[in-house]
């Protein structure tokens, strides 16, 4: 019984390990919001981590880390996140300033797995590697070294122009001031 006991500390801990290894070290909680369907239905609570000296309008820059991670309250399939990531994506920039990047966020898209309610995706940039690391659940699925993907794929809800929604935005950059 206590070989049981310590195999599941380990488990666990092992766990725990690779969910803090997330988002690089000295981030932190810069804001969180809900997305909702219709106004109606909550889709989504998202949080954002950047380093804690990140100013706002440097927050999509190559020089800072940060980390926006989505906890999911409904099930959805991987092509109904490409689907809404490829429209805002379209809505923000023209097909020319995409073309050159559409090879990474296919290879970003393609990683993308069907999720439950319950499950998380923690998208983070490492601004020191200049690496781009998308976890589900804790685990890295995907990591791709660009630091111009991390500026156009973070700007879905984080840039200024069109994001996925002016009031999510607001709530995750609420923390960031031009005075940190």
């Amino acid at each position: 019984m206590k070989l049981f006991s310590t195999a599941v500390l380990t488990l666990l801990l092992l766990m725990a390990s690779q969910t803090l290894q997330a988002k690089p070290a000295g981030l932190v909680r810069i804001g969180e919001g809900d997305i909702r369907y219709l106004g109606l239905f909550h889709v989504y609570t998202a949080e954002f981590f950047a380093e804690e000296d990140a100013r706002l309008s440097a927050v999509l820059d190559s020089q800072t880390s940060r980390c926006l991670t989505i906890h999911y309250t409904v099930d959805l399939t991987a092509d109904d996140i490409i689907t809404g990531a490829n429209a805002v994506l379209k809505r923000q920039h023209t097909e020319q300033h995409i073309r050159p990047f559409r090879h990474l966020i296919d290879q970003l898209h393609s990683a993308y797995q069907d999720i439950t309610e319950g499950d998380s995706y923690n998208l983070c940039y490492d601004s020191d590697t200049k690496t781009n690391t998308l976890y589900l659940n804790g685990q890295a699925i995907v990591s791709i070294s660009s630091s111009d993907l991390a500026a156009l794929y973070f700007g879905i809800w984080l840039g200024e122009k069109l994001p996925l929604d002016a009031s999510l935005r607001a709530e995750l950059l609420r923390g960031l001031t031009e005075i940190r």
